[in-house]
């Protein structure tokens, strides 16, 4: 029996990336989740399905440690990774003109870049 199609999904920890990890698990996919932290959510989707889904740690506002989470990610997969679910995001609360600087950089490089 082959392995499972691989999908990495970023943003899986809570919301709509939960959601669509837990859509994909049901219908067989192996599930790579990235997200800056793990929630009890995700720890509960996990055990539901063990040996199907998987998680790696990463800051995506830190562009320059992508290409090392990418590696580990075709590391963990049981099957050449058959997709990407680029789920994460973020969101600035107040006006653009009063934000700090950091903040709108963080804001383009997780979002956009």
């Amino acid at each position: 029996m082959s392995s499972p199609n691989t999908i990495v999904l970023t943003g899986v920890s809570r919301g709509i990336g939960l959601a669509i990890a837990s859509r994909l698990l049901k219908d067989g996919y192996h599930v790579i989740g990235v997200s800056r932290s793990i929630t009890d959510e995700w720890i509960q989707l996990v055990a539901k399905y063990p040996s199907r889904a998987d998680h790696l740690s990463a800051d995506l506002a830190e562009t320059e440690a992508i290409p090392d989470m990418v590696r580990q990610a075709v590391e963990l997969a049981p099957s050449p990774i058959y997709g990407l679910v680029n789920n994460a995001g973020i969101g600035n609360d107040g006006l653009l003109m009063t934000q700090h600087a950091t903040d709108i950089e963080r804001l383009i490089a997780v979002n956009l870049t």
